[in-house]
């Protein structure tokens, strides 16, 4: 199918109160503001609760997506994996490889979540272009965070990332692209050393992505 536009953030719909049975369904939205049904929730009572994945979303995105083998979940986080998978494999399907390497880092002093960064000029060969409003996607590990960036600025997504990455007062992030629109972020701490998530994959740390002098 034509599918160039990355899917970049979730909502979730209760079902309306006239239905015989109790839950919702979880839609992801596409950087060009169009939706997709992901996955339904049925609720059995006594706080007991089922994630389905939409076989019409597996389906309709076979040749996008890889095949998983698990496409129910008892618990919300685990449900919230598969999603963010789901982002990752939208973007590298609409990204482009080879667009050689960058990197910068940021000094970050932050008192609170909602505190905004800027992004170097210098990264638009890395957006695609110089739009005023564009989404990429920050990966930490494991995990990913689609990040809106407007007229330069991080937006939608950064709160959520900062928050998550329960940053101190005074931190330096690292970002390095290899490809349009993803970008590898690492954190360090005040003496410069990385630190360390539970999604923190072994062996890919900041001493094995070979950075340029200086």
């Amino acid at each position: 199918m034509d599918f160039n536009s990355p899917f970049v953030c979730y909502e979730y719909e209760v079902y309306p109160p006239s239905l015989c049975f109790h839950g919702g369904f979880y839609s992801l939205k596409t950087a060009n503001n169009r939706s997709e049904i992901v996955a339904y929730t049925v609720d059995h009572g006594m706080g007991y609760r089922i994630y389905t994945a939409s076989p019409l979303f597996l389906e309709k995105y076979s040749d996008v997506l890889p095949a998983w083998d698990v496409h129910e979940w008892y618990f919300k986080k685990d449900m919230i994996v598969w999603l963010e998978s789901v982002f990752f494999y939208s973007f590298m399907h609409c990204s482009l490889a080879g667009v050689e390497r960058c990197w910068f880092m940021k000094h970050v002093t932050i008192g609170n979540s909602n505190v905004f960064t800027v992004l170097p000029t210098g990264y638009h060969g890395f957006l695609g272009g110089f739009s005023d409003s564009i989404w990429v996607l920050l990966k930490s590990g494991s995990r990913v965070w689609p990040v809106r960036i407007i007229d330069n600025v991080f937006h939608d997504g950064w709160p959520k990332f900062v928050r998550e990455h329960a940053w101190s007062p005074k931190l330096t992030i690292v970002f390095g692209a290899e490809r349009k629109w993803i970008f590898e972020v690492f954190v360090l701490d005040e003496n410069l050393e990385q630190i360390v998530y539970p999604w923190t994959i072994t062996g890919r740390g900041l001493r094995n992505w070979h950075l340029p002098p200086g």
